[in-house]
């Protein structure tokens, strides 16, 4: 039992040890030695980009080993996703598989020389930098469509008139900062000279303020108001015309003392940020 058990052991092992189990295509294997500039390129991207940076790839992806786009490279690497988007933690864009019919398209308008249509692709897409890379393999499929030096001439001949637009970009984004901080101070903008003047409207000649206290929650401003008042009467009044007032809500005293025949009191209350007319 035991001999016939050992020889089924190594009958089962025997053809992994005949051949190489690493290499699962010419020129591609698992077992691959990475080049000094792969890490390179994740530092100078993450030192030189921001968080935000959305990277294209170029070339795009062969589609001529497998009928699917690949990223592959002259010393071995074979994936579904460039390498940028594996060793970085920057947003990397390119025609993966099942990918958006928007980035083939702007792959077409770059390979048509349409600049136009493709830098106004890159804007809507958000796309702020591009990684060209020389070290790709290609298929031979796609060398008949595809030649790195046009790539390459192409991106050279749009560098300059891309960086010159940098200029603009950076004036239009920050006018769009300075406008979107403008309408959010007039949105959260705290109408306080008519809240005052409405608590004011409704408060009898007998009350008196010590002090009030606005704070801003959501879309409201809560109210603590501190007064004091030598008749009970004045401080029903004054609550009540708040209470039937329609820009104050959750009206309430909180606390009453007296104190030498002056009745001090504490009263809460919310408003709306706007306050309707």
């Amino acid at each position: 039992m035991v001999e016939n058990a050992a020889y089924g052991v190594v009958g089962f092992f025997f053809p992994y040890w005949t051949r190489n189990i690493f290499q699962f295509q010419k020129d591609y294997t698992t077992r691959i030695h990475v080049p000094n500039y792969a890490p390179e390129m994740k530092q100078y991207i993450e030192t030189n980009t921001n968080a935000q940076a959305r990277i294209l790839v170029m070339p795009k992806l062969d589609e001529g080993f497998i009928g699917a786009p690949l990223d592959t490279s002259v010393w071995g690497f074979y994936s579904l996703a460039p390498l940028a988007s594996l060793s970085t933690n920057r947003t990397i864009v390119y025609n993966g598989l099942g990918g958006l019919d928007v980035i083939s398209s702007l792959y077409d308008q770059f390979e048509k020389g349409n600049d136009e249509a493709f830098l106004k692709m890159i804007r809507i897409l958000g796309i702020t930098h591009i990684l060209y890379r020389t070290d790709v393999r290609l298929s031979e499929s796609f060398k008949k469509t595809t030649l790195l030096s046009f790539w390459e001439k192409a991106i050279n001949q749009k560098k300059d008139y891309i960086q010159s637009l940098r200029v603009s970009e950076i004036a239009i984004r920050q006018t769009q900062f300075k406008l979107s901080q403008v309408k959010l101070f007039y949105e959260n903008y705290v109408e306080y000279p008519q809240i005052f003047k409405e608590i004011a409207d409704q408060t009898p000649p007998g009350v008196k303020f010590i002090n009030v206290a606005m704070e801003t929650q959501e879309n409201k401003v809560i109210i603590r108001i501190n007064a004091q008042a030598q008749s009970s009467n004045d401080i029903s009044n004054f609550t009540q015309g708040l209470k039937t007032s329609q820009h104050f809500k959750d009206v309430g005293l909180t606390t009453l003392n007296v104190e030498q025949n002056i009745i001090k009191f504490t009263l809460n209350l919310s408003a709306p940020i706007k306050l309707e007319s």
